[in-house]
């Protein structure tokens, strides 16, 4: 991703993080701040210029519920990382007509979240430290969106194709809620699979395939929903405040 990862050298470290079975580095150049872990893959990037911008085009498109306009939005992250999200939607929140009225950030591990707070300037709204299953499971909260940005490697390590799970996300959206996430696409098997499980409990889907990235962006609705095309997503005044050029970065937008 941007050869940052060839950049991940003692030179632009600027700071680590050493906890129970895992390690942090933030790395940082003229542009830009990232974080690695201990296998020196990149798991999240912020603009210094441009703190609020998405960067990685399927962390831009994890945004697109914003095409479905509504008076003011209950958000449930769940995989904090880097923080892009709340970056980008705290400055729509205070830049432009967008109200957020919830924000609830679910991370895994603390040291992440640590590390969001001291690298990434990230503020947390409402913080939720452990599983996002678990906290699925046990909120009696509702939403009108979730974003799900936790990736799995195979069909059977992969909650998402639990119906249990669905049958919670369903109950925790609200009536019109959606929920957008980022499906790493290991097999066609499983994807079908997985859209058998959630035609069960959503009205339209939609799958957005990128030029340069095998990873999908399954955005799923409680209602039917025809705003998601190409042409929205160029003419959004929210999306190009802080997901520029996301548009060129798609190949396909698929509806179901």
């Amino acid at each position: 991703m941007y050869d940052l990862e060839q950049e991940s050298t003692d030179e632009n470290l600027k700071a680590s993080h050493h906890a129970q079975e895992l390690s942090l580095f933030v790395y940082e150049n003229h542009s830009y701040r990232w974080l690695t872990f201990s296998d020196g893959l990149i798991q999240g990037i912020m603009s210094l210029a441009n703190p609020s911008h998405i960067i990685a085009p399927v962390g831009q498109a994890l945004l697109l519920f914003v095409l479905a306009p509504q008076p003011s939005y209950r958000v449930l992250n769940l995989g904090l990382g880097t923080a892009a999200i709340e970056r980008a939607l705290n400055h729509l929140a205070n830049s432009t007509p967008f109200t957020l009225d919830t924000l609830v950030s679910v991370e895994h591990n603390a040291a992440v979240a640590h590390c969001a707070q001291a690298h990434f300037e990230f503020t947390p709204s409402t913080l939720h430290i452990g599983c996002a299953q678990q906290y699925i499971d046990e909120t009696s909260l509702q939403f009108d969106v979730i974003l799900l940005d936790i990736i799995h490697t195979d069909q059977k390590s992969d909650f998402l194709q639990h119906d249990k799970f669905w049958q919670k996300i369903s109950q925790t959206l609200a009536a019109k809620g959606q929920i957008t996430f980022n499906f790493n696409a290991y097999s066609e098997q499983g994807l079908i699979a997985l859209l058998k499980r959630i035609k069960a409990y959503f009205k339209t889907i939609y799958i957005i395939e990128f030029h340069d990235y095998k990873n999908l962006i399954i955005s799923a609705y409680k209602a039917h929903e025809e705003r998601l095309t190409r042409e929205n997503i160029e003419h959004s005044i929210l999306i190009n405040q802080v997901a520029p050029n996301l548009s060129s970065s798609i190949k396909k937008i698929l509806k179901l």
